[in-house]
């Protein structure tokens, strides 16, 4: 990957020539100056994803030369790298938990995010990485989520990756007790029988 990166500086003499650009050291691009006091210069150079060094080099009619500081730019064109592993995506709400691990992979690192959301609410995470994130069904509640696992880094490369989860209830409802809780015979006299459930 390259990426198109412009270099300005400013040189002042009273009777400046030229200028060079150098890049890691090396010789680059040549920029006839006007003779001012003062001349902005602009290079562009193709340069690819790391660390560079660059210097200008400037030289007046009489010989005399001039360098500049030694500057440092970092070209970084490549998008984090994001992964994200899990246990199961398919959660039974009274069993089940769902356990994350989001790691990301840059060089420039910024800022890691782990969403869970679906249509009624968000839950946020930040962290560098993420480890052993356990959140139960009972927690989420029924229904579909979306789980975005989020980065950026240093040269504001963005990078995201979704995974589909699902709270069902599988568990079929038990009688925990009823009320009147004993009888074995019924009464002609009795015409209705009330009967009290409780559920979980």
């Amino acid at each position: 990957n390259y990426t198109n990166v412009e270099f300005s500086y400013n040189a002042t003499d009273d009777h400046l020539n030229n200028c060079d650009l150098y890049i890691d050291k090396t010789f680059n691009a040549t920029n006839s100056s006007e003779i001012n006091q003062l001349i902005k210069n602009n290079f562009t150079s193709e340069l690819g994803n790391g660390y560079h060094e660059w210097q200008v080099k400037c030289y007046d009619s009489v010989n005399n030369v001039g360098l500049g500081n030694i500057n440092t730019v970092t070209v970084d064109t490549i998008k984090p790298e994001i992964i994200l592993d899990y246990n199961k995506l398919k959660l039974e709400k009274q069993l089940d938990s769902i356990v994350l691990n989001m790691t990301v992979n840059d060089a420039n690192k910024d800022f890691n995010k782990l969403y869970i959301q679906n249509v009624e609410k968000t839950r946020e995470f930040i962290s560098d990485d993420i480890k052993g994130l356990t959140i139960s069904g009972l927690e989420l509640g029924f229904g579909n989520y979306i789980i975005i696992g989020y980065a950026k880094d240093l040269a504001n490369n963005v990078n995201q990756v979704t995974l589909n989860l699902e709270v069902v209830d599988n568990l079929v409802p038990r009688i925990l007790n009823y009320y009147p809780e004993n009888f074995s015979q019924f009464s002609h006299s009795i015409g209705t029988i009330n009967l009290t459930l409780t559920t979980d």
